[in-house]
């Protein structure tokens, strides 16, 4: 199933800001469910040292998510290109309300640190291809350190069908990756025990969905 790395990564859509030296990079990988804002709030609170981490927002995977309407577009009785374009301009605007939403979690844990703290952050969004591949790839072209995100729960017959994108970047990425699973301590609670996890320790708590 492995595609060939992209070979060019757009620019980041935004970054604040970015420091020059050797830092962590930590990737957190955004889609369309709640699962992914879970476990950027579990990273901030329990991954992220402030003074020696860069995180890295991936948006993935909003178009793979429309897949069914893209393909029920395309496949229908008659072909609507207009529906398709529609599908796609709401994909668009979707994404970048999540990219908004996680700018902001980012802002409130900075305020949360005080003494002016800065998180040097930097955000993309990707579009198009297995979402699994391009979390992948992505993480080779830049080097992470740490991938983030968070586990959807796939039931049996779409895990099937679709695949676990958490156990395909668990066998598959060049870093250690934790799969954040809703309830895991830390996230969603108020800033719980910030930088339990510190640099230089084994990160690795990938766990597969069961």
């Amino acid at each position: 199933m492995q595609t060939e790395p992209h070979e060019d990564i757009p620019d980041p859509v935004r970054s604040t800001p970015v420091y020059e030296g050797p830092r962590r990079k930590i990737v957190i990988a955004l889609d369309s469910s709640g699962h992914s804002k879970h476990a950027l709030s579990w990273a901030l609170d329990n991954l992220l040292d402030v003074d020696m981490d860069h995180i890295i927002l991936l948006s993935v995977g909003i178009f793979h998510d429309r897949l069914g309407d893209i393909m029920a577009a395309a496949l229908g009785p008659v072909y609507d290109a207009d529906r398709m374009e529609s599908i796609s301009k709401q994909a668009e605007q979707y994404a970048s309300k999540i990219l908004d939403e996680a700018t902001n979690v980012i802002n409130e844990h900075a305020e949360y640190l005080g003494q002016n703290a800065k998180i040097s952050h930097e955000i993309y969004a990707l579009k198009g291809g297995d979402p699994r591949d391009v979390i992948v790839d992505f993480c080779h072209e830049r080097a992470a350190d740490v991938l983030v995100l968070g586990s959807r729960g796939l039931g049996a017959f779409r895990r099937t069908i679709l695949g676990s994108v958490s156990e395909y970047c668990v066998r598959h990425a060049p870093c250690p990756v934790v799969v954040v699973r809703e309830g895991m301590l830390g996230a969603n609670s108020a800033h719980a025990h910030p930088h339990r996890i510190r640099r230089g320790r084994n990160v690795n708590s990938s766990q597969r969905e069961e």
